[in-house]
């Protein structure tokens, strides 16, 4: 599997570029950053050229919303499959890359987040919310000081999965990975639900299996990681 990774001088794009290269069955055929003359890494500007030289690559994107929607552009119209962890990406933008895919029969794996844990959450809260149905309910989320978007792709996905209308508290603190909770209270009692990452290896192993999953897949579809792992 030739693999290209967008965003690979990032937090997330070193790790998974060091990741695919220790895969058996991967091949790291470039790393990509949108600076230019960056040592080691190629530059944004040649991703569509380096990508006509292969039948069926995956392309991993990490970015920001405005270059995913650019590599999107680009490797989707040409038939190449993506896995996206981008955040903060709009409902234009998603029905935008959905139509390339579309158009293309190429696929996506889009996920605001790649772990297990938290997509094991995520079909939690969903069960539990409607069984609580008239309990108040309240979503945490804290992450570093650097996070740009506030609140996370989680804390809303998670939003999204409730009966109830849920406030999200968001914190932006030191060097956090991410922590995500999930309160539901009633009459004499609280429910509490918690996910912390301890690294960013539960969410690089994550893509790996995305990576996996969608190898070969040309159904012109936006797919979820629970769809990944079969939840």
């Amino acid at each position: 599997m030739e693999v290209f990774v967008c965003g690979a001088s990032g937090r997330m794009g070193k790790l998974i570029v060091e990741r695919v290269k220790e895969e058996k069955d991967m091949e790291l055929a470039g790393a990509v950053v949108k600076e230019e003359d960056v040592p080691g890494f190629m530059p944004d500007t040649e991703l569509e050229d380096a990508l006509k030289g292969h039948k069926k690559a995956i392309v991993v994107d990490f970015t920001e919303p405005e270059a995913t929607v650019k590599h999107a552009e680009i490797a989707l119209s040409m038939g190449h499959n993506m896995v996206i962890g981008t955040t903060g990406l709009t409902e234009e933008e998603i029905e935008k890359m959905k139509n390339l895919a579309y158009e293309s029969k190429a696929s996506v794996v889009l996920s605001p987040n790649f772990s297990l844990g938290i997509n094991v959450l995520l079909k939690a809260v969903e069960l539990i919310s409607q069984k609580l149905e008239g309990y108040d309910a309240d979503i945490i989320e804290i992450h570093h000081r650097n996070k740009r978007d506030r609140p996370s792709g989680t804390a809303i996905a998670i939003s999204q999965r409730l009966v109830q209308k849920a406030d999200i508290n968001s914190i932006r603190a030191g060097d956090i990975f991410g922590e995500h909770i999930v309160m539901f209270a009633g009459s004499g009692e609280k429910l509490e639900i918690k996910h912390t990452a301890l690294g960013r290896d539960c969410f690089v192993s994550g893509v790996i299996r995305a990576i996996r999953w969608i190898y070969g897949l040309s159904d012109g579809e936006i797919h979820s990681m629970e769809e990944v792992l079969g939840l």
